[in-house]
């Protein structure tokens, strides 16, 4: 049987040598067609770039005038991800229909959070209103499972349904330690160690048996998620079930056999460079991050106009969750989102979260190690990813190199 993507009508077949000289052409053409656009891209990129740098400096401070219309233009163009509504058609007295008709919003909303559609939406926006072209690049990567339908099965297709030469095009793997598809606890979160294990060990399985046997995968040991009765706010206030407890839990159990597994060339044990010093089964609460106190207060304290912007320590990292004491004995957070250097140890940072909270002077600030997901803390946020990467020993890092 002839192969459908080298025979033609009549018997003729493709000579595939011209056809990959044809399109390399092709692309060079492009290339060069397209060349002094890019190059001028380029130059635009980097005045953008140098004056969000510039703006940290105050001998080089200037107004920067691209940057700034830039900012003004960006949420006029894309500010959030839009939300799916699927309705039906009929509005009859069809459960099935309705339920139905739920259950894709649902998904289209899941799916939007999961593929994280917000920051590349944001990153075609800015090409867009610089460079005036932004685009999103798709790839669709099957993903297929024997299944039992009953009936003989078809033969399985050769060297696993990928093109020939496809299995050498992943030298190094890493698997992460987070929930979910990256090899962590199922959505449903059972609560038996080996479902765990056989979800992480199932996708090494994978990933060498489409890139090949000597494929070296990385494995990192999964942290546990924890509740808060503070926001987050100190270790006490962490509680971890015994589900996810990674001294005495399921999670412990999990986390070394994944340990002891021989289908990683190396494991990095990252859960003692997370978990804080107090308590070795509760993670990094904002206390371990102390970052001074809020310069003053925000806004004009009426209790009705929202404010944006924040003084505080110009050594407040940009990006950074905060929670401050904004009352005696109350907290609430903030993200921190945009910087500009007062030049006197301080700096004006815009938040994301506008509201009139009313803020009392000099109120003590605080870094979150993690961040609030619905309902639990999952995964760390700034300082909580900058203090773990520099608790893990060097010894473990080599093990990213084969």
């Amino acid at each position: 049987m002839e192969d459908e993507t080298t025979a033609l009508e009549g018997g003729q077949q493709w000579d595939l040598a011209k056809v990959g000289a044809r399109w390399q052409q092709e692309l060079e053409r492009a290339q060069r067609y397209f060349r002094s656009w890019h190059d001028r891209c380029v130059k635009i990129e980097k005045i953008y770039l140098d004056q969000q740098s510039d703006q940290t400096n105050a001998a080089k401070r200037r107004f920067p005038m691209l940057w700034a219309n830039t900012s003004v233009l960006q949420p006029a163009v894309y500010a959030r991800v839009p939300q799916p509504v699927v309705e039906r058609r009929f509005k009859d007295a069809q459960p099935v229909a309705r339920i139905a008709s739920e259950l894709v919003e649902r998904n289209l909303a899941d799916m939007g959070d999961e593929a994280d559609i917000d920051s590349i939406m944001r990153a075609v926006r800015d090409d867009f209103l610089l460079c005036a072209r932004g685009t999103v690049w798709l790839r669709y990567e099957a993903d297929f499972e024997a299944l039992d339908m009953g009936v003989q099965p078809s033969d399985a297709p050769a060297n696993g349904g990928l093109p020939e030469g496809l299995r050498s095009g992943l030298p190094a793997g890493l698997l992460g330690g987070g929930m979910g598809d990256d090899g962590g606890a199922p959505p449903e979160v059972s609560a038996t160690a080996s479902t765990w294990s056989n979800a992480k060990f199932g996708l090494v399985d994978r990933v060498k048996t489409r890139y090949g046997a000597g494929t070296h995968v990385v494995g990192i040991t999964l942290m546990p998620t924890f509740t808060s009765t503070d926001a987050g706010r100190t270790v006490a206030g962490f509680a971890v079930a015994t589900l996810w407890n990674p001294v005495t839990g399921t999670l412990a159990t999990v986390n070394n056999s994944i340990k002891a597994s021989a289908r990683y060339a190396g494991v990095i044990d990252m859960v003692p460079a997370f978990m804080s010093d107090a308590d070795p089964t509760k993670g990094p609460a904002a206390e371990l991050f102390p970052l001074g106190n809020v310069v003053g207060h925000p806004g004009n304290q009426d209790g009705v106009t929202t404010w944006d912007t924040m003084k505080l320590p110009a050594s407040v990292p940009l990006g950074s969750r905060i929670i401050f004491e904004y009352q005696p004995g109350l907290w609430t957070s903030r993200t921190l989102i945009g910087r500009a250097d007062n030049g006197d140890g301080t700096a004006d940072y815009k938040v994301s979260e506008i509201f009139a909270t009313n803020v009392q002077d000099n109120a003590t600030l605080l870094a979150h190690g993690m961040n609030l997901d619905t309902s639990s803390y999952v995964h760390p946020v700034l300082h909580g990813v900058l203090r773990t990467v520099s608790r893990i020993p060097q010894s473990e890092k080599l093990k990213f190199y084969p």
